[in-house]
């Protein structure tokens, strides 16, 4: 269909917005705009819908072994908040600083759990307490990176070479960084 197969109605002047044209097919649409109009192509629906969030809620609490209200502890939110973000996975603008901290201590939790060699380590690394601290109270104040590296040393403990005690000297690049 061209615009000549299209009927017009005569322009009135003396009405807000012109004159019109009546369509007798649907399709005629683009032909009439396509000189005017940048059409943009939207992605694709995602093929799974689900949020992540989930199965990052799960894999936290499995690697810890804590319950709803234990990891609800952590995040600073309400047992039946970690409940809805682990069945539902729908965030919500109330709920979305809690999946962001949930979506930051399991990435912490994953990394702490490789390097202490298991799940069942990293329970006890994260009870451990090491400075005056425990590595989970340092989860549940956000300081990630502090939690982080007192469970190691809970897990691994320091090492003379890290004390610069080692039998093994220090090699020339290293001994100007230290006092």
């Amino acid at each position: 269909m061209t615009t000549a197969d299209m009927t017009a109605w005569p322009a009135t002047t003396n009405q807000p917005g012109g004159g019109f044209v009546v369509l007798e097919a649907a399709s005629a649409i683009v032909d009439v705009f396509k000189d005017y109009t940048s059409w943009i192509v939207l992605p694709e629906e995602p093929a799974d819908p689900a949020s992540a969030m989930p199965g990052l809620i799960r894999q936290t609490r499995e690697l810890t072994g804590w319950a709803q209200r234990d990891l609800a502890y952590v995040l600073g939110t309400s047992h039946t908040t970690v409940r809805r973000l682990e069945t539902d996975g729908r965030v919500t603008a109330r709920t979305r600083g809690i999946a962001a901290r949930a979506a930051e201590l399991h990435a912490v939790i994953l990394r702490l759990a490789r390097a202490a060699g298991g799940p069942e380590r990293l329970v006890i690394a994260l009870g451990r307490t090491v400075a005056g601290t425990t590595p989970l109270d340092l989860l549940r104040a956000g300081e990630w990176s502090r939690a982080y590296t007192a469970a190691l040393d809970a897990v691994h403990g320091p090492r003379l070479a890290m004390l610069g005690a080692s039998r093994t000297p220090v090699k020339p690049a290293t001994r100007e960084l230290r006092p």
